[in-house]
């Protein structure tokens, strides 16, 4: 499964992409989302992989579980995948920040052959770089050591891939990530 992602610039990625960037700096943790994504998880192994996200990141993924169910998706696998997608943006230690975010979206689009080299294993400085462009992977193999199903390894490690996929859950993945803000 090739793991590179739609990068083009027209009206509504680019508003999608301002609205998430406004909704990482204003947003304000709730103590309700955190019990929920406990709750729906009922998993102390996978909750800690998320738990070590940013509180923007775990609102993230519950909206993304959310819109999912709001359109009527009730696959387990699919709702845990949304649950767990972007766990590989922290390993423990570093975190995926803002600028990260920003750096990889405009790295990708205007200098892919640099953005290949500096988001290669990292020094320090470099980390949240390596991670935000190689979460997929990272997160799907974490989730899979924390005992996720096949189905869901795949949907995680795909979610990053450009849609159509041919694969109906993959395809509601990838589009609900792409535009769940809360």
């Amino acid at each position: 499964m090739a793991a590179t992602r739609r990068y083009q610039l027209d009206s509504s990625s680019a508003l999608t992409r301002v609205g998430q960037f406004v909704s990482t700096l204003t947003h304000r943790h709730t103590e309700e989302i955190d019990e929920r994504i406990r709750a729906l998880l009922n998993d102390d192994a996978q909750w800690q992989l998320v738990a070590r996200l940013s509180a923007f990141d775990r609102a993230h993924h519950l909206s993304v579980h959310d819109l999912l169910e709001s359109r009527g998706f009730n696959d387990p696998d699919l709702l845990r995948a949304a649950l767990l997608h972007d766990v590989g943006k922290s390993d423990g230690v570093h975190h995926v920040r803002l600028w990260h975010r920003v750096g990889r979206v405009i790295g990708r689009r205007s200098t892919p052959a640099i953005w290949g080299s500096i988001s290669r294993r990292p020094a320090t400085l470099r980390t949240g770089l390596y991670l935000a462009e190689h979460h997929a992977r990272l997160g799907a193999d974490a989730a899979r050591a924390s005992g996720v199903s096949a189905r869901c390894y795949e949907l995680i490690l795909g979610h990053e891939v450009s849609p159509p996929t041919g694969d109906r859950l993959l395809d509601a993945l990838i589009e609900a990530d792409g535009t769940a803000i809360r």
